[in-house]
């Protein structure tokens, strides 16, 4: 399931070592398989309750309910094909969050389209692609127009969206669209696609985005027009004395779609397959993978075995692309390949290069795409000194609002992974705020707001900033990463920062949607307790206002704000015990998430009884038909470990869990189970990972005294 925050993470970051989806043969899975093979059986229902149930849920007027639906549809695999009309009118309505709109546009790239609703399903995205001010929006439409082969009518807005500014990625994605809906294997490739990608090797400056145009050219196939056919192999041509030898491999792979698959061609593909730049032998590699079925038809045994020994040579080299790559080919060619002969990729370098020449390109390189791919290598060294080097430029260019928006989004992460020294955590956090605050992308301002929490208490002066986003309009994402990053900056010795905690009860008094007001309510039983007695008066006043809240998630973490802030008394607990007994799913799951973090303190304060009472409940629970009330019961009798001996009944049943042969038990539950066993013999689970000190963090759990 995608939130904007993973759209974020995993796609706005598409500065890829190999090649896009232009050059794939087949159209990717696009749901979960139902096949007996994959293991993957659709369910009836879903956190306890039907697809019709779900589709019903799109008709919310909470953002966070109708991204969640979207998320969920397409694990009911064909029989969500029923929710695509009502996906197609959402993808039509202006005003919508923008964590919603993009989310219509993955559901519409995930779900089974049917044949009669494809052409609406087009016309929704091209709104969506042309008309749509954010850019993490537009870069989705044009990824999902890419899974439609028949979106002939789609080309016009490609068309446009291959100049699209705001991104490079946004200009690729089109590109490897453009190159899905230009195709025509009975009269070759459109005329207005053929021109367009030879406009873009003219005029485009991103290395990542010209590549994606020689790759389209040769993905469309031969043009149906002597002279096109001409213009496209000179143009090819042009582009093998390219200083990316990259794009001379894939305008080899052209020339051999457009002219003939030669000898001459071939060989200098394998020449590239030796060349000593990693990323021209992963694409070699690669390239001769999607060239497969060419070199099958036509080559003589003798010079496909050539081929054969030149993948298997590349499969065995210590560079994990390069392997990759090779291995795939060898499937695709037919060969089977023993990965245990491969090597590993060297520590000190990535992609053939040293920390230090990744800093060199970050520093000189005016190519978007290039240095955004060395904000996402740089976190991959192991020796951070090194990669911090990098860190005061990485400021700077999050500084910068004329940056590419994938750079900014990229700076922000980059300043999350990195070890940022203690004298440059405070231009940090202002460079952060800046982009919190000012930017107009709302994939921008969540990644920032995100990382300002990184910094703990060195972002106190990002509190201001923090609680301005709470009221950011484009996302509600955006205001639950601020709520989130407030509770770690806000947090303090001697009691929560009261701007935080104002903040925080304002949000419970005007937000409408329903994760924001529950990330509010964590936060406030994260923080700890009100210093003084009038603060802490509201707080409590608060929370017990929302024990009455419609989302009973709402009213679990309530109880525990109250244990926080009051005393863990019989009463609360029980409370708790009642939402996992008789809740519905999401309910009962948070409430078996809670008792494992109040667990500690209830050994301390509550009878023998009453404890005993806790772990029965979670005991039970643990056999819970619904995965995700199992897996939490499982992870709460795991973190209650480490305080104590849960007994025999916790131990049992996990050992049961763990240990099962049930081929219809979740995998998930299984290696929950497994997890939690390991803490209740050894003690060890998550324990490494627990923070020192009572500061809340990610993973922290809210301290109840």
């Amino acid at each position: 399931m995608r939130t904007l925050q993973t759209v974020v993470l995993t796609v706005l970051t598409l500065a890829l070592l190999v090649p896009s989806f232009s050059a794939q043969n087949a159209k990717p899975e696009a749901t979960p398989s139902t096949s007996s093979d994959s293991g993957y059986k659709v369910p009836e229902s879903l956190a306890g309750k039907t697809l019709d149930e779900w589709i019903r849920e799109l008709r919310s007027l909470d953002p966070s309910v109708k991204e969640n639906v979207l998320r969920t549809l397409p694990l009911f695999g064909d029989k969500a094909a029923k929710a695509v009309p009502a996906v197609i009118n959402l993808a039509n309505l202006e005003g919508q969050d923008v964590s919603v709109r993009v989310n219509v546009c993955i559901a519409l790239m995930s779900l089974n389209v049917p044949p009669g609703e494809s052409k609406a399903a087009v016309r929704a995205l091209v709104r969506r692609l042309t008309t749509d001010a954010q850019a993490v929006v537009r870069l989705h439409a044009a990824m999902a127009l890419g899974q439609f082969e028949d979106a002939k009518e789609a080309i016009p807005g490609l068309l446009i969206s291959i100049k699209d500014t705001g991104s490079w990625e946004i200009r690729r994605a089109a590109i490897a669209a453009l190159a899905v809906a230009g195709k025509d294997k009975e009269k070759g490739p459109d005329p207005r696609a053929t021109a367009a990608l030879l406009d873009v090797l003219r005029l485009e400056h991103s290395s990542k985005v010209r590549l994606e145009a020689i790759m389209a050219l040769a993905s469309m196939g031969k043009s149906a027009a002597p002279q096109t056919k001409q213009r496209v192999i000179q143009v090819l041509k042009n582009e093998l004395k390219a200083r990316d030898r990259t794009f001379a491999v894939w305008a080899y792979v052209g020339l051999m779609k457009q002219d003939t698959l030669s000898k001459e061609y071939l060989g200098a593909v394998l020449t590239f397959l030796k060349d000593d730049d990693v990323p021209t032998r992963a694409h070699a590699a690669y390239s001769l993978g999607m060239l497969a079925s060419e070199l099958k038809k036509q080559l003589a045994e003798k010079d496909k075995k050539e081929v054969i020994n030149a993948l298997v040579n590349a499969a065995k080299g210590p560079e994990t692309a390069v392997a990759e790559y090779a291995r795939w080919s060898l499937g695709e060619l037919g060969q089977a390949f023993n990965p245990s002969n491969t090597g590993n990729k060297g520590p000190d370098t990535i992609a053939g290069k040293t920390v230090q020449e990744w800093i060199k390109e970050l520093k000189t390189s005016r190519d978007p795409s290039v240095k955004e791919n060395v904000l996402r290598m740089l976190p991959l060294f192991g020796d951070k000194d090194k990669a911090a080097k990098a860190v005061p430029d990485i400021i700077e260019m999050a500084k910068l609002d004329r940056e590419d928006v994938s750079l900014r989004v990229n700076a922000c992460i980059a300043l999350t992974t990195l070890e940022v020294p203690s004298h440059k955590k405070s231009d940090a956090v202002r460079a952060l705020v800046k982009r919190l605050t000012s930017d107009t992308q709302a994939a921008v301002r969540l990644q920032a707001a995100m990382a300002v929490g990184y910094f703990k208490e060195d972002a106190k002066e990002a509190i201001p900033g923090l609680i301005s986003s709470t009221k950011d309009t484009g996302s509600w994402e955006i205001r639950k990463a601020a709520i989130n990053s407030l509770a770690q900056v806000g947090w303090g010795q001697t009691g929560p920062d009261p701007r935080a905690t104002a903040a925080l009860l304002d949000v419970l008094k005007r937000e409408t949607c329903s994760k924001v007001r529950l990330e509010a309510v964590m936060a406030l039983g994260s923080m700890g307790k009100a210093a003084d007695q009038l603060t802490r008066r509201a707080v409590m006043v608060a929370l017990k206002n929302e024990l009455s809240e419609r989302d009973r998630t709402i009213a679990v973490w309530a109880v525990v704000g109250l244990m926080v802030q009051d005393t863990l008394s019989k009463d609360y607990l029980n409370a708790v015990l009642k939402f996992l007994e008789k809740g519905n799913v999401p309910t009962r799951a948070h409430a078996a998430y809670a008792l494992g973090m109040v667990a500690s303190e209830a050994k301390k304060q509550l009878e023998a009884k009453d404890v005993k009472d806790l772990i029965n409940a979670l005991v039970k629970a643990a056999k819970d038909p619904d995965t995700s009330v199992a897996v939490e019961a499982c992870y709460a009798l795991g973190y209650l470990a480490q305080s104590f001996d849960p007994g025999k009944e916790a131990t049992s049943i996990l050992t049961e869990l763990s240990n099962s042969k049930d081929r219809k038990l979740d995998r998930y539950v299984k290696d929950m189970a497994t997890a939690a066993l390991k803490s209740v013999n050894e003690g060890k689970w998550k324990a490494a990972q627990a923070p020192k000190s009572d500061k809340p963090g990610k993973s922290d759990k809210p301290k109840v005294p």
